[in-house]
């Protein structure tokens, strides 16, 4: 995350008692750019639900912080309720650890319990893989979405992970193409490329010319000059383009998204290549645990089916 972004926010932030351990919280402790913007809105409505009923922040008590998140519950999906009071633990976990309050008023507040079998991302099949990058041209900007796909399909990417490569991260070694990563998390890994991805990767390079160490790979493109302008693509755009390619070949039944690419990865893995395990796919998705992996194989919806179409009350 570009520290200006979370200043920019915290400049408009009234002076107020605790505004010192905002900027200290947000900037000290929430590193990840994607926990920064949903901490922000956490945060952000917290605060307004607060001036609503004229109440300072640190005179938050137990009994209110349970109204807020009924509140929540009535208003979002328990994976946002979940998430915006894990906000609201942190930081004023964050104000007692300063000495500003004696108590964390969130933490005596349960939060929804989710037990998920199966994620809910959508998944895209391996013939419908091979539709999607059929169906993209040659043209640079086509050349660049391509290469983009196939990075994230063969190399299980998330997409800020992809978006961030720099030039001086694409390295070649022993005859094979590598990528150096920065994670969720900040893990740092190393990826080999495949060789299909590389094709269509080297051919992407190839467009953008003569590049400084620093550049991203992943650029946007300029209309008016017709050529990369050297700036980060960024994820909305991305998302953007692959709903679009997505439904240009007739996927209208799914929302295919950035993720999709992750849960098609695992989950053609795990059904596809002889020999695959849980314990193989955790270590090419840089997951931490197990039953984060089931979540995104698909198998047993696939086993579920075959199973009920056996049934037969005909």
């Amino acid at each position: 995350m570009k520290p200006i972004l979370a200043h920019h926010w915290l400049a408009t932030i009234p002076e107020t008692e605790f505004k010192e351990s905002l900027v200290s919280f947000f900037l000290g402790r929430v590193r990840n750019p994607n926990t920064f913007k949903a901490y922000r809105n956490a945060l952000g409505r917290f605060l307004a639900w607060l001036g609503e009923r004229k109440t300072e922040v640190t005179l938050v008590r137990p009994a209110m912080a349970a109204v807020y998140a009924a509140e929540l519950g009535q208003k979002y999906a328990p994976n946002t309720v979940k998430q915006h009071l894990a906000a609201l633990s942190e930081f004023y976990s964050h104000l007692a650890t300063q000495g500003h309050i004696e108590h964390n008023p969130f933490s005596v507040v349960k939060r929804p319990r989710i037990s998920m079998t199966t994620g809910k991302t959508a998944a895209l099949t391996v013939p419908e893989v091979k539709k999607l990058i059929g169906s993209i041209g040659d043209s640079p900007v086509e050349k660049r979405d391509k290469a983009l796909l196939l990075v994230l399909l063969y190399s299980w990417l998330r997409i800020s992970a992809a978006l961030n490569l720099r030039r001086r991260d694409v390295v070649e070694t022993d005859g094979s193409l590598w990528l150096n990563v920065v994670e969720k998390g900040s893990k740092h890994r190393t990826i080999p490329l495949h060789p299909h991805a590389r094709r269509v990767f080297e051919d992407y390079l190839a467009e953008l010319g003569e590049m400084e160490p620093d550049s991203f790979v992943f650029q946007s493109w300029n209309r008016l000059a017709k050529r990369f302008s050297g700036n980060q693509l960024n994820a909305k755009r991305a998302y953007e383009m692959i709903r679009r390619r997505t439904k240009a070949i007739g996927i209208q039944d799914r929302k295919i998204g950035c993720h999709s690419t992750r849960v098609t990865a695992c989950s053609t893995y795990l059904s596809t290549v002889h020999g695959a395990s849980i314990d193989k796919a955790r270590e090419l998705g840089g997951w931490a645990k197990l039953e984060t992996v089931r979540l995104y194989d698909r198998r047993c919806l696939d086993d579920h089916r075959a199973e009920v179409e056996k049934m037969s009350f005909a």
